[in-house]
């Protein structure tokens, strides 16, 4: 159960650090904006567990590119059997090869009637703490909700928030 959690935990910062978005995000209409002001940003992430405590996949919307995240800590379950993790994002690489970093975050993990599978929620939000290339001084945050499937090692979230560019 541990170890489970510990994935879990691991495949939801990886989701969330895929789910930041560039500065020249687009929006639905397709129009660009400009570097320096806040846009809000959205899609998902899906990654896998490649060791017992880290993350790896993809992201798709706005902030296209690789994720990797890591279990730092995990507390027991509680009476219900839900499940509190501190995740660090190791990496978010966009396609264009700009990196976003994102603060240390607290996921919440809730058991579902399925054995094995929870509801996952990062509460509260991730916040953005800069990056590099367009991402330089980026501030923001990401509302970050899905699920994992422990028994098959898989995560699948939505992300949905802002990006204010500060370069």
């Amino acid at each position: 159960m541990k170890k489970q959690a510990l994935r879990v935990i691991a495949l939801l910062s990886l989701f969330l650090t895929l789910a930041m978005a560039p500065a020249h995000a687009q929006d639905r209409a397709g129009a660009k904006r400009k570097v320096g002001k806040c846009v809000p940003v959205g899609g998902t992430i899906s990654t896998n567990f490649i060791s017992e405590d880290t993350t790896l996949g993809t992201v798709t919307g706005d902030l296209r590119g690789a994720v990797s995240a890591m279990l730092l800590s995990s507390s027991p379950p509680d009476e219900n059997g839900k499940l509190i993790a501190q995740i660090q994002h190791r990496a978010w690489v966009t396609e264009a090869g700009d990196i976003l970093r994102l603060a240390q975050a607290t996921l919440e993990l809730i058991p579902t009637e399925d054995e094995g599978i929870y509801y996952a929620a990062y509460k509260p939000p991730i916040t953005i703490a800069g990056g590099t290339g367009r991402f330089e001084h980026a501030t923001g945050t990401l509302y970050v909700n899905g699920s994992i499937d422990f028994n098959r090692g898989e995560l699948v979230l939505r992300y949905r928030g802002e990006i204010c560019a500060g370069k």
